[in-house]
């Protein structure tokens, strides 16, 4: 699936030289994050606006420090179809494996973002 696919392609990035490749203020919820602002962005360019609404609530360096990152994981997506179940997945599997990591505070940040995308999304 396309997702995850983007999803390997940010972890990866992130996972080089040891976490060379992380900002300071990067958080293991961030990659998930790139990728469904990417859906949403090439679902409804419009969206562009609304992520940067959303953005206020991830850094600035998950677009300026990364290389390239996000561009590299939107020209993966482009005519890809991505449905909501696929979302609705890619979702649920990402709550559950950050709901095993040490900081709660992952989970939190992760179901806030979610939250403030989800009607972007067309999920309850």
């Amino acid at each position: 699936m396309i997702l995850w696919k983007c999803l390997d392609e940010a972890q990866d990035y992130f996972a080089r030289l040891g976490g060379s490749g992380r900002y300071s203020s990067f958080k293991e919820w961030h990659p998930f994050a790139l990728v469904l602002l990417t859906v949403l962005e090439l679902k409804e360019p419009s969206v562009i606006i609304q992520r940067i609404k959303i953005e206020q609530s991830l850094p600035d360096q998950l677009w300026e420090k990364t290389d390239g990152l996000p561009a590299l994981i939107k020209r993966k997506m482009t005519d890809q179809v991505v449905t909501k179940e696929m979302v609705e997945e890619f979702i649920s599997k990402t709550t559950g494996y950050l709901s095993k990591l040490p900081s709660p505070k992952e989970l939190s940040q992760w179901l806030s973002f979610l939250d403030s995308i989800k009607d972007l999304l067309g999920i309850k």
